[in-house]
């Protein structure tokens, strides 16, 4: 599966956990609108469901990365998972992940997952630096496409102001990079949130 922002670090190998390592987790479930937080570091994986990722500063949040079923998400003291969609839920506090690492199979489960996020991330903070909101959508339309009846099609279902958030960007600013890449033909609007794009990688 192809890691983007939409679909975070992936954790596999679960069923290969004994009925002891299991009971190391808390189970749970989690309605919409729901939000799991941590006092230290928590290790959070979606059985079933939908979430997002989030930090927020100055009354503004930010929106790190989407969490489908099967991806394992690092919360802390500044960040929090948002439930959008009814899930299943396994948590687990580090100190009591130490145990759990003698088996192989979960440890390099674990270690692939978190090196996805943190690939993520960082190519995040590269975007956030050194890319204008231009760009940064171009990237995210691109990242998020397949080939349709030999049409490069861009499907999304989250609202503008989640795409804004997602992208680092007020709505307004990315209204406008919207607006200039329908301007430019480099896109075209198919329908809310379906787009046809008319290059196949960044400039």
């Amino acid at each position: 599966m192809k890691n983007t922002r939409l679909s975070c670090g992936w954790m596999e190998n679960l069923e290969r956990l004994n009925k002891d390592e299991l009971d190391n987790f808390r189970r749970f479930s989690c309605i919409e609108k729901s939000a799991i937080y941590a006092n230290k570091y928590k290790l959070v994986i979606l059985l079933s469901g939908e979430a997002k990722l989030l930090s927020s500063k100055h009354g503004k949040d930010f929106i790190f990365t989407f969490a489908k079923a099967g991806n394992l998400v690092l919360l802390d003291e500044n960040s929090w998972l948002e439930i959008t969609q009814k899930s299943e839920v396994l948590e687990i506090s580090l100190n009591k992940i130490e145990d759990m690492l003698n088996n192989k199979n979960f440890s390099m489960s674990l270690i692939n997952a978190l090196l996805t996020n943190i690939l993520l991330q960082r190519n995040l903070i590269s975007d956030l630096v050194f890319r204008d909101i231009k760009d940064r959508l171009k990237e995210f339309l691109l990242d998020n496409s397949k080939m349709i009846n030999s049409k490069r099609i861009s499907k999304f279902d989250i609202s503008m102001q989640t795409l804004a958030s997602l992208l680092g960007a007020p709505r307004q600013n990315l209204s406008r990079a919207l607006n200039e890449l329908i301007s430019c033909g480099k896109i075209s609007k198919i329908s809310r949130g379906k787009y046809e794009l008319y290059f196949s990688k960044l400039d």
